[in-house]
């Protein structure tokens, strides 16, 4: 797996594209005309609750069963369920403050290699923790894509996956810390993906 390390921590704790402020209905007003007809990732509970509360299907999205690190109680969790019933559910792990190869390798299957988000829609649900799922999301997904994730207290935060916001994506995770052979591996297919669109 990799490790953040505390630079990496810094960039990622602020915005990292733009942030959309507001009432809800407001912000997912803007958001639903940036995403119509493109492909689209939601990354944290109270996101993905409120994007599909305000008509927003994503085509895949990404849960810990976390509120602000704290478990989200009961009646959230099954209104989410709910309104996501007809999703296809993928279970998967990852530890606070790395990015796991069990984490990798579920996206990377969803987004490159055996699935077809054009015609099924996915939830992940995440063991531990599912902030850094934004880093594969955007180095997997095409280019043109959209990520949404919540900066807490401040509003919801769009990345638009323009070339270079995927390249900058991918030189991060290369100051990351590879803890084993694991960490090494999730380098090479994140430029082996990269490189086979010709981005490096």
């Amino acid at each position: 797996m990799l490790k953040l390390t505390e630079e990496i921590r810094a960039i990622c704790s602020r915005p990292y594209g733009t942030l959309y402020s507001g009432t809800t209905s407001e912000v997912f007003l803007k958001i639903k005309k940036i995403t119509a007809n493109r492909l689209f990732a939601c990354v944290g509970d109270v996101v993905s609750y409120n994007s599909l509360k305000n008509g927003l299907k994503p085509n895949i999205f990404v849960i810990d069963g976390k509120i602000k690190r704290e478990r989200a109680d009961s009646k959230f969790l099954n209104e989410l369920y709910e309104m996501s019933k007809d999703y296809k559910e993928i279970k998967t792990r990852n530890v606070p403050g790395h990015i796991t190869e069990d984490l990798v390798i579920s996206l990377h299957d969803i987004l490159i290699k055996t699935f077809r988000i054009d015609v099924e829609k996915y939830r992940i649900f995440v063991e531990g923790e599912e902030d850094l799922s934004v880093i594969p999301l955007a180095i997997f997904m095409p280019e043109n894509s959209i990520i949404i994730y919540g900066q807490p207290d401040k509003g919801v935060v769009l990345i638009n996956l323009k070339r270079d916001v995927k390249l900058e994506i991918y030189n991060l995770t290369r100051k990351m810390i590879p803890v084993n052979d694991n960490g090494s591996k999730i380098l090479e297919l994140f430029e082996g993906v990269l490189r086979g669109w010709k981005y490096i």
